[in-house]
């Protein structure tokens, strides 16, 4: 490939002129590939046999077979007679023309109306809806107000500049053009700013994905035919062990209690890989037992400048140890591929892997603070709004989002392990049931009103609360009762007509205070949540449960199967809701409010502005 252009000037200027000659070839192209197109859509009609002044007149009758009729047509038949009607001169001719027709079939009847809604294990976080409306809902229907709904959003989706078919077939093929005529690559294109679409994916789709994803727009002239596709984002460099690291973390989910690929339920900031060291030092411990004869211990006779490192290698050895927790020489050694004793000199060549650095210029008021006691809230919902875990160095002071929503550091806070703010779980005894005893899903400490877990409402954590987590290691038939949410101890149901359509039934039997289901669904947030009423009222449904004064679960588009529960008044439901905060996480709960047999439907109080007042009614 030729040079790329170091010049931003003429890189500007070869853009703008390669993007002049793609359009006007695309648009010349266009104009007339959509004429020949419509042009093919056209019918030419026949002449009529009958002249200006003629008309027919319809006549039905029915009649048995006469064993004239086609076999096909079978023993029944209607008869159709057209009666035309031509004039000749001063007279009327007038003739009919019988013609058999096949047997009456009753239609079938319409289906009814339903819904569908996708399954889904857990709760999936979709926020806001986009600006931009997919489409019209209830389109057909007269009685729904599409211009108030039509208001609530900015345009239609196939507005949207990336959506626009010619506008994207324009840009990525001058990028294409530009990448293999002239190897400038999309991201120096992006930087010219002169594409009316970005081509790179950085917080947004670009064109270069987009394109990738639609239908091809193939015209005389274009590269599309060239197997090579444009590279989205730039793969860092082969030697680049950073990059490599920050672009293997962004595929997970940065939570500790989930570490899924590409999650879809927590909005958490990836974690940066940086090697800051001005804050906290990588500590090289000592050596207690020999590695082999590469280690330190056993060549200590070697000198530091015998040691030569390159600058990437000392770089890959910096990022290794600011994701590592403080390590022998001998442990570095392995992950570096390097001998022992050269990685023990490299450090202590280096100051900012021998010694801890303690931050210096610190207000003598925020050291007052670091060991006063912390303030905590109320976190019982829906007045509590959990805070994303706090990343930040120092102690957890004013700038920590824990302190300001006086939260509790949860697990998946970044500070350190000895932050007072740590939450530091129950110390409730185990009262769990022995396998040789009749097995009871109520029994167990955490169940009482002295376990601060179950006072919170909030599920024990078993790295927290040490007997609830040697109960969990034990045996499922031992997992603490205050954990169900988060073992999955789901009951056996399943969705069966019910007194009011739809409803969920138990295949098993529960005791009072186990959890039945998990309600699941999209988390959305307020102004997605008005909008989308103005659907559900129309419709005269609602599957939305507020979790705090921000987010929602809206099950209406994809849940489980919680929301085919049916309402009930209070004193007539037999299970209760409940919005439990796991590891951090606001969570709902469906638990039974009795002992419940098998079979039994299940039914909720959904509050007092459901207008059903009676199970019967």
């Amino acid at each position: 490939m030729p040079e790329i252009l170091p010049n931003p000037d003429l890189l500007r200027s070869q853009v703008i002129a390669k993007l002049g000659e793609v359009s006007q070839e695309y648009y010349e192209w266009e104009h007339t590939h959509c004429a020949r197109i419509l042009g093919s859509l056209s019918v030419t009609t026949q002449p009529s046999s009958y002249g200006p002044e003629s008309w027919m007149t319809l006549n039905d009758s029915e009649s048995e077979d006469d064993g004239n009729t086609p076999p096909e047509l079978g023993a029944r038949f209607d008869t159709v007679e057209f009666t035309v009607y031509e004039r000749r001169g001063q007279h009327w001719d007038c003739s009919t023309k019988p013609v058999h027709t096949a047997l009456h079939v009753d239609p079938p009847s319409p289906t009814s109306a339903y819904e569908s809604c996708a399954p889904i294990c857990q709760n999936i976080l979709h926020g806001d809806d986009p600006n931009y409306m997919p489409f019209i809902p209830h389109a057909d229907d007269s009685n729904f107000s599409h211009e108030d709904h039509a208001l609530e959003y900015k345009a239609l989706a196939w507005q949207q500049a990336y959506r626009e078919s010619d506008t994207l077939a324009v840009v990525t093929e001058t990028a294409r053009r530009l990448y293999f005529e002239h190897g400038i690559p999309p991201s120096q294109i992006d930087d010219t700013e002169v594409l009316p679409l970005m081509l790179q994916t950085t917080t947004t789709w670009g064109a270069v994905w987009t394109g990738n994803h639609s239908d091809q727009i193939v015209w005389p002239g274009s590269t599309r035919t060239v197997p090579v596709v444009l590279p989205d984002v730039s793969p860092p460099h082969i030697d680049n062990l950073q990059g490599h690291l920050q672009e293997y973390l962004a595929l997970w989910c940065p939570q500790l209690d989930c570490l899924q690929g590409h999650c879809f339920t927590h909005n958490v900031e990836q974690i940066k890989v940086k090697k800051d060291m001005t804050h906290t030092a990588f500590r090289c411990l000592s050596v207690a037992l020999s590695c082999g004869k590469n280690c330190i211990s056993e060549n200590d006779f070697v000198l530091e400048d015998d040691v030569g490192w390159t600058d990437q290698e000392i770089e890959d050895l910096r990022t290794i140890a600011f994701l590592g927790a403080p390590m022998t020489p001998c442990s570095l050694a392995t992950l570096c591929r390097k001998p022992c004793y050269e990685v023990a000199l490299v450090c202590r060549k280096h100051d900012d892997f021998r010694f801890i650095k303690r931050l210096r210029g610190r207000p003598r008021t925020e050291v007052a603070k670091k060991h006063t006691k912390p303030i905590f809230g109320p976190e019982e919902a829906p007045e509590f709004v959990p805070n994303q875990p706090c990343n930040h160095s120092g102690p957890c002071l004013s700038t920590c989002p824990c302190h300001r929503n006086k939260a509790h550091c949860m697990r998946n806070c970044r500070c350190v392990l000895t932050c007072p703010r740590r939450l530091r779980g129950c110390k409730c005894p185990s009262n769990a049931p022995k396998p040789h005893k009749v097995r009871s899903s109520t029994r167990g400490a955490c169940n009482g009103k002295r376990c601060p877990c179950r006072a919170s409402k909030r599920e024990c954590d078993p790295e927290l609360c040490v007997p609830c987590g040697r109960s969990a290691s034990a045996g499922e038939y031992d997992v603490c009762q205050k954990m169900q949410i988060l073992a999955g101890r789901h009951v056996m149901t399943e969705v069966k007509i019910g007194r009011f359509g739809m409803g969920l039934v138990l295949v098993e039997d529960v005791e009072e205070g186990a959890l039945i289901t998990e309600y699941i669904g999209e988390l959305i947030y307020e102004p997605t949540f008005l909008c989308r009423c103005q659907v559900t009222q129309h419709i005269g449904r609602s599957y939305v449960f507020a979790l705090n004064s921000t987010i929602s679960v809206d099950a209406f588009s994809c849940g489980n199967h919680a929301r085919f529960i049916n309402h009930a008044p209070f004193n007539e439901a037999n299970v209760a809701v409940t919005i439990m905060l796991v590891q951090g996480e606001q969570r709902i709960g469906v638990y039974a409010k009795k002992d419940i047999s098998a079979g039994s439907e299940l039914f909720m109080d959904y509050g007092p502005d459901y207008p059903i007042d009676s199970v019967g009614s």
